[in-house]
């Protein structure tokens, strides 16, 4: 671990010892929690990896307490230890909530452990990248680097495996709420679920919406089922509005403020479309009308995990674009990269916009636009051709403004019909070379729609305000939070006491239940 980020876990510890918020959420926990008769059901609950999801998960455990289940928290001593104390008034107080057990993974240790005799899983790669805050093919590559951290997540994913058969063959247990799914020793965790037929329920923050969460049943919180969703949310007048509206606040051209739903969400958008450019933006634009645009994703993103493909990294796809295009000079290239570098600085390690312009220097064909450059990525659409992707939402953004794209690793959006998918390497440079060749591209309106449902759907439906909009105890306050109601639906889903939205939505024909917005 970085000097800057033990400085940064230390800072947290003495705030959250030294502010006392989670000792006065838990104190309104306890207080304010309606205890009603047990139902008989146990749920197992993940209190892991940081502040955030600790707190939640204890949070959840007042909850589903208060709704009759029994609550059995599934934590780290070392990590109790590490951002609270173990001795804590929190954590002392934590073991209070009516009816809990806990167990505690780090009993569960095995010394005798042999790493060496087992294959390493690719879901603890992709858990130490994120960690890393680089790609698979850097830890695959270089081992040596990742090699204690790599030790060290094996021996606890081994443990969390222990607690989790213990869990399951100790207790009668309905079902499990997971952080993630594919961080840390999560992917481990709902395996295991998965081979005892553990129900488990991975659970995600939804960052572009304040206080919002995301779930999926027995897969990855990010792995959501995007078509059983688009279905059930279908489509109207009315939608398609709203998805007017978040495309012309993407454009800058509308206030969040002034819209509703939009209140508080985050434009990755550092400018307006009708913003000054830079002049060399300008010279590029006038010299080559029409240009491929490569859009990559923030190394790091835990929405990039274990969605490789034909190329082994975002790099090595960078790499090959480049020389790509180095070599056919009669067509254009602007690689734009990701703006969210800029929000998530502290996280990135590599930005993708330096590495591009090493690259491509000297290489006239080809215009690199880094990160903090203010430029709105969409101010751009009258000189694209074509948007090379490697799964960005801004894919989709682009189909839905007429502009086809090809992507280059496995997207969220991959099943809903707005493009064609290659399935080699040869096929996907084929595919640029043909566009190349064409005059005028377009997307079809059967593509466009299907983009603005994905958008409607990902941006305005499937979310839910169940966190606090700190993503601390702070604003976790039981039966009092700001969106209570749609809290409780929340809950009811993932408990089973009320249908879920992304399966079994229709009855002969028929949608059996209102529509959830959130």
């Amino acid at each position: 671990m970085e000097l800057k980020e033990k400085v940064l876990i230390n800072l947290k510890q003495l705030y959250r010892i030294f502010g006392k918020q989670e000792n006065t959420a838990i104190k309104q926990w306890q207080q304010n929690l309606k205890t009603t008769q047990l139902n008989g059901k146990k749920v197992l609950v993940s209190v892991l990896r940081n502040g955030t999801w600790i707190e939640w998960g204890l949070y959840s455990g007042c909850v589903i307490r208060q709704k009759g289940y029994q609550p059995i928290f599934l934590y780290q001593k070392s990590e109790i230890e590490k951002f609270y104390g173990i001795n804590s008034y929190f954590w002392k107080k934590a073991q209070q909530i009516p009816d809990s057990i806990f167990i505690d993974i780090d009993q569960f240790v095995d010394k005798a452990f042999n790493l060496d005799s087992n294959e390493l899983p690719l879901y603890i790669i992709d858990a130490i990248a994120y960690d890393f805050h680089v790609e698979r093919e850097d830890v695959l590559v270089g081992n040596k680097k990742y090699q204690k951290s790599i030790a060290k997540l094996m021996f606890e994913s081994n443990a969390a495996a222990k607690a989790l058969i213990y869990a399951v063959e100790t207790y009668e247990i309905d079902r499990f709420f997971c952080y993630s799914g594919l961080i840390g020793i999560t992917p481990t965790l709902l395996q295991k679920a998965n081979e005892r037929n553990l129900l488990t329920i991975c659970l995600e923050g939804w960052a572009w919406k304040k206080g919002h969460v995301i779930y999926n049943f027995n897969r990855p919180a990010l792995e959501y089922n995007i078509l059983a969703w688009m279905k059930y949310y279908g489509w109207d007048k009315e939608k398609e509005e709203t998805i007017n509206e978040y495309l012309a606040f993407q454009d800058g051209t509308v206030n969040a403020s002034d819209i509703k739903w939009l209140k508080g969400f985050y434009n990755v958008q550092q400018s307006k479309t009708g913003d000054p450019i830079d002049q060399n933006i300008l010279d590029f634009t006038n010299k080559y009308k029409k240009s491929f645009l490569l859009a990559p994703n923030v190394i790091g993103d835990s929405s990039t995990l274990n969605r490789e493909t034909i190329f082994k990294s975002q790099r090595e796809w960078i790499k090959e674009i480049v020389e790509y295009f180095r070599n056919n000079k009669h067509i254009s290239l602007i690689i734009r990269a990701h703006p969210a570098e800029v929000w998530v600085s502290n996280k990135v390690v590599l930005k993708l916009g330096d590495y591009a312009e090493k690259l491509a220097e000297g290489v006239e064909n080809i215009l690199v636009i880094r990160s903090e450059q203010k430029v709105n990525t969409f101010a751009l659409i009258t000189s694209i051709k074509c948007g090379l992707i490697w799964l960005s939402s801004v894919g989709v953004d682009l189909v839905a403004r007429n502009i086809p794209i090809v992507c280059a690793a496995s997207a969220k959006y991959d099943d809903i019909g707005i493009m064609d998918i290659p399935k080699t390497k040869a096929e996907y440079f084929t595919m640029l070379e043909n566009i190349g060749k064409t005059q005028s591209t377009s997307t079809s309106t059967n593509q466009k729609l299907a983009a603005k449902k994905y958008l409607y759907t990902v941006f305005r439906g499937f979310s839910f305000p169940a966190q606090g909009e700190t993503y601390s105890a702070q604003s976790l306050r039981i039966n009092k939070m700001p969106h209570q109601s749609e809290h409780e639906d929340f809950y009811d889903i993932i408990l089973g006491e009320m249908a879920r939205p992304d399966e079994d939505y229709i009855t002969n024909g028929t949608i059996n239940h209102q529509q959830i917005k959130y």
